[in-house]
């Protein structure tokens, strides 16, 4: 056996610490990633010390459970194997100050500024502006790159900021802001669908039109096997605060017809169960209450004096039909006549009602049903 050890391999640091300056191993290279391949997971390098470059290089990951994948031009510090085989250690962001200066003054495009950090902050943001931020003060903000944020601060106060709020869980659906519906279109011979924002004069809202706003909460019966997706195709109970819409976005009033958003029927408050099957409490703009039992069965509270009677819109019809006909067979008693006295029920019945005992032990089985 020789004495000399296992012979050294090419590229490797020799055992007293010299510099075999025959290879790229014994420092640190900057490239530009100049393409990406992101479903093979590899990259290609354009060294920026010295011409050339390297392909099929792996992209690495800060750690295991961790995973991104980068764009073009963006900087990186290789090292290398002993193999030679170039390996990205760090992403190396160039242009800080320019990232959070003012554009006009030569800074990075909006997509590519980022927020000012102290000491200690952390801040990641991906390509298409969504943002994560940790501040000195132990709060959080989550961004989209739209511009909408959740805020947790460090006294436990959840904010956030955005056009439509939606939250799903196995008891419903809780949809708050901008009121969305879903709109058909024609696109190369085929039905697409999008959503669409409901405007208050059924103008384009890119357009300058005024968007509508509402407050729906859907609650489902029973629990979905999936919490994210409960069963609110059909709730029980469904409440609308705000101009209720039906499902082309059109607002409606109490009978589900087509009405101007600003008009004085335009239901404003809307509780249902069923959808409409069984009870119904409808709140018109105008302060007009309609409250519908198995739709059928309507009471109306209407404005028009300093005091208004609550209506039962089919007890009304069904008594008047009662007394045309219990008139028409001669069973009334007609009382003393009292000009100063008002009949208690609508116009369809023109005398009151009084029943004597004589007219009950006169019944006769054409009029009335055999006890």
């Amino acid at each position: 056996m020789s004495s000399g050890g296992r012979r050294r391999v090419l590229g490797e640091r020799p055992f007293r610490g010299a510099i075999d300056l025959r290879t790229n191993n014994d420092r640190l290279r900057l490239a530009r990633i100049d393409s990406v391949d992101a479903e093979r997971g590899i990259c290609c390098l354009e060294w920026l010390d010295h011409p050339g470059n390297r392909v099929d290089v792996e992209i690495t990951q800060d750690n295991w459970n961790s995973w991104h994948m980068p764009i073009e031009n963006q900087v990186v510090i290789c090292g290398f194997d002993v193999k030679d085989r170039a390996l990205i250690l760090r992403f190396m962001p160039v242009g800080y100050q320019a990232r959070h200066g003012d554009p006009s003054e030569g800074a990075f495009e909006p997509e590519d500024a980022m927020r000012r950090l102290e000491a200690g902050e952390h801040f990641w943001k991906s390509a298409g502006g969504a943002e994560l931020y940790m501040d000195q003060n132990g709060d959080i903000v989550l961004s989209s790159g739209a511009g909408t944020y959740w805020k947790l601060t460090a006294n436990d106060i959840l904010s956030q900021n955005s056009e439509t709020w939606r939250a799903r869980n196995e008891a419903g659906q809780l949809v708050m802001g901008i009121v969305r519906r879903i709109e058909e279109f024609a696109n190369v011979g085929e039905t697409q669908s999008r959503s669409k924002i409901v405007t208050y004069d059924g103008s384009n809202i890119v357009d300058g039109g005024q968007a509508l706003v509402e407050y729906q909460l859907k609650i489902a019966e029973t629990a979905d096997a999936d919490p994210t997706t409960p069963n609110i195709d059909d709730p029980i109970v469904t409440l609308t605060l705000g101009t209720v819409v039906d499902g082309d976005g059109n607002p409606v009033d109490k009978d589900g017809s087509v009405v101007a958003a600003g008009a004085d029927d335009a239901i404003a408050i809307d509780i249902d169960t069923r959808s409409g099957i069984g009870f119904r409490l409808s709140v018109m703009k105008d302060g007009d209450v309609e409250l519908k039992v198995k739709s059928d069965k309507i009471v109306r509270i209407t404005g028009g004096g300093a005091s208004q009677a609550v209506v039962l819109a089919d007890f009304i019809d069904d008594f008047n039909d009662l007394v045309s006909a219990f008139n028409s067979h001669g069973h009334i008693a007609q009382g003393p006549a009292s000009p100063t006295t008002t009949p208690l029920f609508t116009p369809g019945a023109t005398t009151p009602v009084t029943a004597s005992m004589a007219d009950k032990d006169d019944r006769s089985s054409d009029n009335f049903e055999t006890e």
